[in-house]
Protein backbone atom coordinates (compact mmCIF):
# COMPACT_ATOMS: atom_id res chain seq x y z
CA UNK A 1 0.00 0.00 0.00
CA UNK A 2 1.25 3.46 -0.81
CA UNK A 3 2.67 5.30 2.19
CA UNK A 4 1.54 8.52 0.50
CA UNK A 5 -2.06 7.28 0.46
CA UNK A 6 -1.84 6.20 4.10
CA UNK A 7 -0.47 9.58 5.10
CA UNK A 8 -3.15 11.35 3.08
CA UNK A 9 -6.01 9.42 4.72
CA UNK A 10 -4.41 9.90 8.15
CA UNK A 11 -4.24 13.65 7.56
CA UNK A 12 -7.91 13.74 6.51
CA UNK A 13 -8.94 11.98 9.73
CA UNK A 14 -6.75 14.27 11.82
CA UNK A 15 -8.42 17.30 10.24
CA UNK A 16 -11.85 15.85 11.06
CA UNK A 17 -10.76 15.29 14.66
CA UNK A 18 -9.36 18.78 14.89
CA UNK A 19 -12.66 20.19 13.68
CA UNK A 20 -14.52 17.99 16.17
CA UNK A 21 -12.60 19.21 19.23
CA UNK A 22 -12.32 22.89 18.38
CA UNK A 23 -15.26 23.62 20.69
CA UNK A 24 -14.52 20.83 23.17
CA UNK A 25 -13.35 21.22 26.79
CA UNK A 26 -9.63 20.97 27.54
CA UNK A 27 -9.93 17.51 29.10
CA UNK A 28 -11.24 16.15 25.78
CA UNK A 29 -8.23 17.63 24.02
CA UNK A 30 -6.00 15.97 26.62
CA UNK A 31 -7.71 12.66 25.92
CA UNK A 32 -7.11 13.16 22.17
CA UNK A 33 -3.41 13.80 22.80
CA UNK A 34 -3.27 10.68 24.97
CA UNK A 35 -4.73 8.54 22.17
CA UNK A 36 -2.35 10.03 19.61
CA UNK A 37 0.65 9.10 21.77
CA UNK A 38 -0.31 5.42 21.84
CA UNK A 39 -0.57 2.71 19.17
CA UNK A 40 -4.27 3.11 18.38
CA UNK A 41 -5.08 3.43 14.69
CA UNK A 42 -6.19 6.92 13.64
CA UNK A 43 -9.55 5.44 12.62
CA UNK A 44 -10.04 4.13 16.16
CA UNK A 45 -9.05 7.49 17.64
CA UNK A 46 -11.62 9.24 15.46
CA UNK A 47 -14.35 6.77 16.48
CA UNK A 48 -13.54 7.17 20.21
CA UNK A 49 -13.59 10.95 19.93
CA UNK A 50 -16.91 10.92 18.05
CA UNK A 51 -18.48 8.69 20.74
CA UNK A 52 -17.20 10.89 23.58
CA UNK A 53 -18.54 14.04 21.94
CA UNK A 54 -21.89 12.35 21.35
CA UNK A 55 -22.12 11.57 25.07
CA UNK A 56 -21.12 15.09 26.10
CA UNK A 57 -23.73 16.60 23.78
CA UNK A 58 -26.33 14.33 25.34
CA UNK A 59 -25.38 15.47 28.86
CA UNK A 60 -25.29 19.09 27.72
CA UNK A 61 -28.90 18.84 26.55
CA UNK A 62 -29.99 17.01 29.68
CA UNK A 63 -28.45 19.69 31.93
CA UNK A 64 -29.57 22.59 29.69
CA UNK A 65 -26.02 23.85 29.19
CA UNK A 66 -25.49 26.15 26.23
CA UNK A 67 -22.42 24.42 24.75
CA UNK A 68 -20.23 21.36 25.17
CA UNK A 69 -17.27 23.63 25.83
CA UNK A 70 -18.97 24.72 29.06
CA UNK A 71 -19.24 21.12 30.29
CA UNK A 72 -16.81 21.53 33.19
CA UNK A 73 -14.83 18.65 34.64
CA UNK A 74 -16.79 19.13 37.87
CA UNK A 75 -19.94 18.09 36.02
CA UNK A 76 -18.26 14.88 34.89
CA UNK A 77 -17.04 14.28 38.42
CA UNK A 78 -20.66 14.19 39.59
CA UNK A 79 -21.80 11.64 37.01
CA UNK A 80 -22.98 8.26 38.23
CA UNK A 81 -23.58 4.85 36.61
CA UNK A 82 -27.24 5.83 36.40
CA UNK A 83 -26.31 8.70 34.06
CA UNK A 84 -24.48 6.25 31.82
CA UNK A 85 -27.50 3.94 31.84
CA UNK A 86 -29.72 6.85 30.84
CA UNK A 87 -27.45 7.54 27.85
CA UNK A 88 -27.58 3.85 27.00
CA UNK A 89 -31.38 3.91 27.03
CA UNK A 90 -31.34 6.95 24.76
CA UNK A 91 -29.14 5.10 22.28
CA UNK A 92 -31.42 2.07 22.27
CA UNK A 93 -34.92 3.55 22.47
CA UNK A 94 -34.59 6.91 20.74
CA UNK A 95 -31.64 6.59 18.39
CA UNK A 96 -32.39 2.93 17.67
CA UNK A 97 -28.75 1.86 17.85
CA UNK A 98 -27.98 -1.85 17.64
CA UNK A 99 -26.55 -3.74 20.62
CA UNK A 100 -23.14 -3.89 18.90
CA UNK A 101 -23.15 -0.11 18.30
CA UNK A 102 -24.13 0.58 21.93
CA UNK A 103 -21.41 -1.75 23.16
CA UNK A 104 -18.81 0.02 21.03
CA UNK A 105 -19.87 3.48 22.23
CA UNK A 106 -19.85 2.43 25.88
CA UNK A 107 -16.41 0.89 25.36
CA UNK A 108 -15.22 4.26 24.07
CA UNK A 109 -16.63 5.96 27.18
CA UNK A 110 -14.97 3.36 29.38
CA UNK A 111 -11.58 4.24 27.89
CA UNK A 112 -12.34 7.95 28.20
CA UNK A 113 -13.36 7.85 31.86
CA UNK A 114 -10.51 5.51 32.74
CA UNK A 115 -8.14 8.12 31.32
CA UNK A 116 -9.78 10.92 33.31
CA UNK A 117 -9.68 8.86 36.49
CA UNK A 118 -6.07 7.74 36.05
CA UNK A 119 -4.93 11.31 35.34
CA UNK A 120 -6.99 12.47 38.35
CA UNK A 121 -9.25 14.76 36.37
CA UNK A 122 -12.12 13.09 38.23
CA UNK A 123 -12.34 11.34 41.62
CA UNK A 124 -14.62 8.50 40.56
CA UNK A 125 -15.27 6.61 37.38
CA UNK A 126 -19.01 6.55 36.47
CA UNK A 127 -18.41 3.54 34.20
CA UNK A 128 -17.59 1.27 37.15
CA UNK A 129 -20.38 -1.23 37.58
CA UNK A 130 -21.86 -0.55 34.13
CA UNK A 131 -22.25 -3.77 32.18
CA UNK A 132 -21.82 -3.71 28.44
CA UNK A 133 -24.73 -5.16 26.44
CA UNK A 134 -24.32 -8.72 25.25
CA UNK A 135 -23.92 -9.04 21.51
CA UNK A 136 -24.95 -12.17 19.67
CA UNK A 137 -22.49 -13.57 17.17
CA UNK A 138 -23.46 -12.56 13.66
CA UNK A 139 -24.07 -15.26 11.14
CA UNK A 140 -21.24 -15.57 8.64
CA UNK A 141 -22.23 -13.96 5.33
CA UNK A 142 -20.14 -15.47 2.53
CA UNK A 143 -20.30 -17.01 -0.92
CA UNK A 144 -19.02 -20.49 -1.76
CA UNK A 145 -16.74 -21.64 -4.58
CA UNK A 146 -19.54 -22.15 -7.11
CA UNK A 147 -21.14 -18.79 -6.32
CA UNK A 148 -17.74 -17.09 -6.65
CA UNK A 149 -17.33 -18.52 -10.13
CA UNK A 150 -20.87 -17.49 -11.07
CA UNK A 151 -20.25 -13.96 -9.82
CA UNK A 152 -17.06 -13.58 -11.86
CA UNK A 153 -18.74 -14.96 -15.00
CA UNK A 154 -21.56 -12.45 -14.54
CA UNK A 155 -19.17 -9.53 -14.23
CA UNK A 156 -17.50 -10.44 -17.53
CA UNK A 157 -20.86 -10.97 -19.26
CA UNK A 158 -21.92 -7.34 -18.64
CA UNK A 159 -25.34 -7.66 -20.25
CA UNK A 160 -27.84 -7.92 -17.41
CA UNK A 161 -28.32 -4.34 -16.24
CA UNK A 162 -31.02 -3.24 -18.64
CA UNK A 163 -32.98 -6.47 -18.40
CA UNK A 164 -32.63 -6.76 -14.64
CA UNK A 165 -34.05 -3.25 -14.35
CA UNK A 166 -37.07 -3.74 -16.60
CA UNK A 167 -37.45 -7.52 -16.08
CA UNK A 168 -38.20 -8.07 -19.77
CA UNK A 169 -36.35 -9.61 -22.69
CA UNK A 170 -35.40 -8.16 -26.04
CA UNK A 171 -38.03 -10.13 -27.96
CA UNK A 172 -40.97 -8.98 -25.87
CA UNK A 173 -40.23 -5.23 -25.87
CA UNK A 174 -38.05 -3.49 -28.41
CA UNK A 175 -39.00 0.08 -27.70
CA UNK A 176 -38.56 1.78 -24.32
CA UNK A 177 -41.55 4.06 -24.92
CA UNK A 178 -43.73 0.99 -25.45
CA UNK A 179 -42.21 -0.58 -22.39
CA UNK A 180 -43.04 2.38 -20.14
CA UNK A 181 -46.51 2.56 -21.61
CA UNK A 182 -46.96 -1.12 -20.87
CA UNK A 183 -46.21 -0.53 -17.21
CA UNK A 184 -48.14 2.75 -17.38
CA UNK A 185 -45.32 4.51 -15.54
CA UNK A 186 -42.94 7.36 -16.17
CA UNK A 187 -39.19 6.88 -16.01
CA UNK A 188 -39.12 8.13 -12.43
CA UNK A 189 -41.87 5.72 -11.42
CA UNK A 190 -39.95 2.90 -13.13
CA UNK A 191 -36.93 3.90 -11.08
CA UNK A 192 -39.00 3.65 -7.90
CA UNK A 193 -40.19 0.24 -9.05
CA UNK A 194 -36.59 -0.92 -9.30
CA UNK A 195 -35.86 0.34 -5.79
CA UNK A 196 -38.87 -1.51 -4.37
CA UNK A 197 -37.57 -4.67 -6.05
CA UNK A 198 -34.13 -3.93 -4.57
CA UNK A 199 -32.45 -3.84 -7.98
CA UNK A 200 -29.47 -1.49 -8.04
CA UNK A 201 -29.04 0.65 -11.15
CA UNK A 202 -25.61 1.81 -12.24
CA UNK A 203 -25.56 5.59 -12.32
CA UNK A 204 -24.09 5.71 -15.80
CA UNK A 205 -26.70 3.30 -17.10
CA UNK A 206 -29.43 5.27 -15.35
CA UNK A 207 -28.30 8.41 -17.17
CA UNK A 208 -28.31 6.59 -20.51
CA UNK A 209 -31.78 5.13 -20.01
CA UNK A 210 -33.18 8.49 -18.94
CA UNK A 211 -31.71 10.18 -22.01
CA UNK A 212 -32.70 7.42 -24.39
CA UNK A 213 -36.30 7.25 -23.21
CA UNK A 214 -36.72 10.81 -24.42
CA UNK A 215 -35.05 9.95 -27.73
CA UNK A 216 -37.15 6.77 -28.02
CA UNK A 217 -34.20 4.55 -28.90
CA UNK A 218 -34.68 0.85 -29.33
CA UNK A 219 -33.57 -1.54 -26.62
CA UNK A 220 -30.90 -3.08 -28.85
CA UNK A 221 -29.32 0.31 -29.48
CA UNK A 222 -29.37 1.20 -25.82
CA UNK A 223 -27.85 -2.16 -24.94
CA UNK A 224 -24.89 -1.36 -27.22
CA UNK A 225 -24.54 2.08 -25.62
CA UNK A 226 -24.56 0.54 -22.15
CA UNK A 227 -21.94 -2.04 -23.08
CA UNK A 228 -19.65 0.71 -24.41
CA UNK A 229 -20.12 2.67 -21.20
CA UNK A 230 -19.43 -0.36 -19.01
CA UNK A 231 -16.59 -2.00 -20.94
CA UNK A 232 -13.77 0.18 -19.57
CA UNK A 233 -14.57 -0.95 -16.03
CA UNK A 234 -15.50 -4.61 -16.63
CA UNK A 235 -11.98 -5.96 -16.31
CA UNK A 236 -11.24 -3.60 -13.44
CA UNK A 237 -14.25 -4.85 -11.47
CA UNK A 238 -13.36 -8.43 -12.38
CA UNK A 239 -9.79 -7.90 -11.11
CA UNK A 240 -11.01 -6.30 -7.88
CA UNK A 241 -13.41 -9.12 -7.00
CA UNK A 242 -10.86 -11.76 -8.04
CA UNK A 243 -8.21 -10.20 -5.82
CA UNK A 244 -10.60 -9.99 -2.88
CA UNK A 245 -11.60 -13.64 -3.22
CA UNK A 246 -8.07 -14.94 -3.76
CA UNK A 247 -6.21 -12.92 -1.14
CA UNK A 248 -8.68 -11.96 1.60
CA UNK A 249 -7.22 -8.47 1.95
CA UNK A 250 -9.20 -5.68 3.58
CA UNK A 251 -10.92 -3.05 1.48
CA UNK A 252 -8.71 -0.30 2.93
CA UNK A 253 -5.66 -2.31 1.87
CA UNK A 254 -7.00 -2.81 -1.65
CA UNK A 255 -7.93 0.85 -2.11
CA UNK A 256 -4.43 1.90 -1.06
CA UNK A 257 -2.60 -0.33 -3.56
CA UNK A 258 -0.30 1.42 -6.02
CA UNK A 259 1.19 -0.07 -9.17
CA UNK A 260 4.54 -0.50 -7.42
CA UNK A 261 2.88 -2.63 -4.74
CA UNK A 262 2.03 -5.35 -7.27
CA UNK A 263 4.43 -8.22 -7.96
CA UNK A 264 2.91 -10.28 -10.75
CA UNK A 265 5.94 -12.55 -11.05
CA UNK A 266 5.49 -13.82 -7.48
CA UNK A 267 1.68 -13.35 -7.51
CA UNK A 268 1.49 -11.06 -4.50
CA UNK A 269 0.80 -7.51 -3.39
CA UNK A 270 2.44 -5.53 -0.61
CA UNK A 271 -0.04 -4.03 1.85
CA UNK A 272 0.27 -1.95 4.98
CA UNK A 273 -1.40 -3.60 7.95
CA UNK A 274 -3.43 -1.87 10.65
CA UNK A 275 -0.38 -1.30 12.84
CA UNK A 276 1.61 0.21 9.99
CA UNK A 277 3.75 -2.85 9.16
CA UNK A 278 4.20 -3.97 5.56
CA UNK A 279 3.39 -7.50 4.44
CA UNK A 280 3.27 -9.48 1.23
CA UNK A 281 -0.06 -11.15 0.56
CA UNK A 282 -0.05 -13.97 -2.00
CA UNK A 283 -2.72 -15.26 -4.38
CA UNK A 284 -3.19 -17.69 -7.29
CA UNK A 285 -1.37 -17.00 -10.57
CA UNK A 286 -4.71 -16.75 -12.42
CA UNK A 287 -5.34 -13.48 -10.55
CA UNK A 288 -1.94 -12.24 -11.73
CA UNK A 289 -3.03 -12.82 -15.33
CA UNK A 290 -6.22 -10.84 -14.68
CA UNK A 291 -4.37 -7.93 -13.07
CA UNK A 292 -1.74 -7.95 -15.85
CA UNK A 293 -4.45 -7.72 -18.52
CA UNK A 294 -6.15 -4.90 -16.59
CA UNK A 295 -2.90 -2.92 -16.21
CA UNK A 296 -1.49 -3.40 -19.72
CA UNK A 297 -4.65 -3.65 -21.81
CA UNK A 298 -3.19 -6.81 -23.42
CA UNK A 299 -4.71 -10.27 -23.30
CA UNK A 300 -2.15 -12.66 -24.88
CA UNK A 301 -3.99 -15.76 -23.67
CA UNK A 302 -7.34 -14.49 -25.02
CA UNK A 303 -9.02 -14.94 -21.64
CA UNK A 304 -11.08 -11.77 -21.88
CA UNK A 305 -11.15 -10.99 -25.60
CA UNK A 306 -10.99 -12.54 -29.07
CA UNK A 307 -8.27 -10.30 -30.49
CA UNK A 308 -6.00 -10.01 -27.45
CA UNK A 309 -6.87 -6.35 -26.85
CA UNK A 310 -8.77 -5.29 -23.71
CA UNK A 311 -9.70 -1.97 -22.20
CA UNK A 312 -7.15 -1.74 -19.40
CA UNK A 313 -6.15 0.71 -16.73
CA UNK A 314 -4.83 3.21 -19.26
CA UNK A 315 -8.28 3.71 -20.74
CA UNK A 316 -9.56 4.97 -17.37
CA UNK A 317 -6.92 7.67 -16.91
CA UNK A 318 -7.28 11.28 -17.88
CA UNK A 319 -3.82 12.84 -18.32
CA UNK A 320 -4.58 15.78 -16.07
CA UNK A 321 -5.52 13.42 -13.24
CA UNK A 322 -2.92 10.68 -13.69
CA UNK A 323 -2.05 8.82 -10.50
CA UNK A 324 -0.21 5.64 -9.48
CA UNK A 325 -3.17 3.90 -7.84
CA UNK A 326 -3.75 0.34 -9.05
CA UNK A 327 -7.53 0.62 -9.25
CA UNK A 328 -8.82 3.79 -10.86
CA UNK A 329 -12.20 5.41 -11.19
CA UNK A 330 -13.43 6.50 -14.63
CA UNK A 331 -12.14 9.97 -13.71
CA UNK A 332 -8.62 8.62 -13.46
CA UNK A 333 -8.46 9.00 -9.68
CA UNK A 334 -8.00 6.41 -6.95
CA UNK A 335 -11.22 4.53 -6.27
CA UNK A 336 -12.80 5.24 -2.89
CA UNK A 337 -13.83 2.70 -0.29
CA UNK A 338 -17.47 3.65 -0.78
CA UNK A 339 -17.40 3.23 -4.57
CA UNK A 340 -15.94 -0.27 -4.25
CA UNK A 341 -18.50 -1.18 -1.58
CA UNK A 342 -21.33 -0.12 -3.89
CA UNK A 343 -19.78 -1.87 -6.89
CA UNK A 344 -19.37 -5.20 -5.08
CA UNK A 345 -22.88 -5.10 -3.61
CA UNK A 346 -24.33 -4.29 -7.01
CA UNK A 347 -22.40 -7.12 -8.67
CA UNK A 348 -23.68 -9.64 -6.12
CA UNK A 349 -27.29 -8.48 -6.39
CA UNK A 350 -27.17 -8.50 -10.18
CA UNK A 351 -25.26 -11.69 -10.90
CA UNK A 352 -26.30 -13.92 -7.96
CA UNK A 353 -30.12 -13.60 -8.17
CA UNK A 354 -30.73 -16.85 -6.23
CA UNK A 355 -28.28 -16.01 -3.42
CA UNK A 356 -30.26 -15.70 -0.17
CA UNK A 357 -28.04 -13.05 1.49
CA UNK A 358 -27.59 -10.64 -1.42
CA UNK A 359 -29.44 -7.81 0.36
CA UNK A 360 -27.15 -7.92 3.41
CA UNK A 361 -23.96 -8.77 1.52
CA UNK A 362 -21.02 -6.46 2.22
CA UNK A 363 -17.57 -6.24 0.68
CA UNK A 364 -16.18 -7.68 3.94
CA UNK A 365 -18.11 -10.85 3.09
CA UNK A 366 -15.56 -11.53 0.35
CA UNK A 367 -12.90 -11.66 3.06
CA UNK A 368 -15.10 -14.09 5.01
CA UNK A 369 -15.45 -16.14 1.82
CA UNK A 370 -11.67 -16.41 1.53
CA UNK A 371 -11.33 -17.42 5.17
CA UNK A 372 -14.06 -20.03 4.84
CA UNK A 373 -12.50 -21.52 1.74
CA UNK A 374 -9.06 -21.87 3.36
CA UNK A 375 -10.45 -23.35 6.56
CA UNK A 376 -12.90 -25.75 4.92
CA UNK A 377 -10.39 -26.92 2.29
CA UNK A 378 -7.36 -27.25 4.57
CA UNK A 379 -8.50 -27.00 8.19
CA UNK A 380 -5.28 -25.05 8.75
CA UNK A 381 -6.10 -22.27 11.22
CA UNK A 382 -2.52 -20.94 11.25
CA UNK A 383 -2.51 -20.60 7.44
CA UNK A 384 -5.84 -18.75 7.42
CA UNK A 385 -4.70 -16.49 10.27
CA UNK A 386 -1.50 -15.60 8.42
CA UNK A 387 -3.26 -14.97 5.10
CA UNK A 388 -5.90 -12.73 6.68
CA UNK A 389 -3.44 -10.94 8.96
CA UNK A 390 -5.40 -11.63 12.13
CA UNK A 391 -3.84 -10.44 15.37
CA UNK A 392 -3.75 -14.01 16.65
CA UNK A 393 -4.90 -17.48 15.72
CA UNK A 394 -7.54 -17.17 18.47
CA UNK A 395 -9.51 -14.81 16.22
CA UNK A 396 -9.33 -17.30 13.35
CA UNK A 397 -10.20 -20.23 15.61
CA UNK A 398 -13.32 -18.43 16.78
CA UNK A 399 -14.34 -17.84 13.16
CA UNK A 400 -13.66 -21.50 12.35
CA UNK A 401 -15.81 -22.65 15.28
CA UNK A 402 -18.73 -20.53 14.07
CA UNK A 403 -18.23 -21.76 10.52
CA UNK A 404 -18.25 -25.44 11.46
CA UNK A 405 -21.29 -24.89 13.70
CA UNK A 406 -23.20 -23.35 10.79
CA UNK A 407 -22.15 -26.23 8.56
CA UNK A 408 -23.32 -28.76 11.13
CA UNK A 409 -26.66 -26.99 11.47
CA UNK A 410 -27.13 -26.89 7.69
CA UNK A 411 -26.33 -30.58 7.25
CA UNK A 412 -28.44 -31.79 10.19
CA UNK A 413 -31.42 -29.73 8.99
CA UNK A 414 -31.42 -31.82 5.80
CA UNK A 415 -31.89 -35.08 7.76
CA UNK A 416 -35.62 -35.78 7.87
CA UNK A 417 -36.27 -38.58 10.43
CA UNK A 418 -39.57 -39.46 8.73
CA UNK A 419 -38.01 -40.31 5.37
Amino acid sequence: MSQDYREETTLQRELKMRDLIKDAPMYVKSFTDFMASGRREIRTQEAYLFDVMEFLKFEKDMLHIDSVKNMSIEILNELSPEDIQEFRSQLRKVRMNSASSIRRKLSSLSTFFKFLSTREFIDKNPMEGVELPAVNEHRIIRIDKEQSAELLRGILANDKYLYAFYKVDDMEFSDLRVLCNYFNVSYYEAKELSEVNKILLVRGVEHLIKKDIYEEKRVGEIRDDIRKTREPVILRNYAIVSLFLASGIRISELVGLDLRDVNLKDSCVTVILKGGDEKRVYFHESVSRTIRAYITGLDPEHLFSDDGEVLGRGNLVKPQKRCDALFLSTRGTRMSVRSIELMVKEMVQTHLPDYDDKDVFHVHSLRASTASRILLDTGNVALASSQLNHKSTAVTSKFYARLTEEQTKAEISKMDPFK
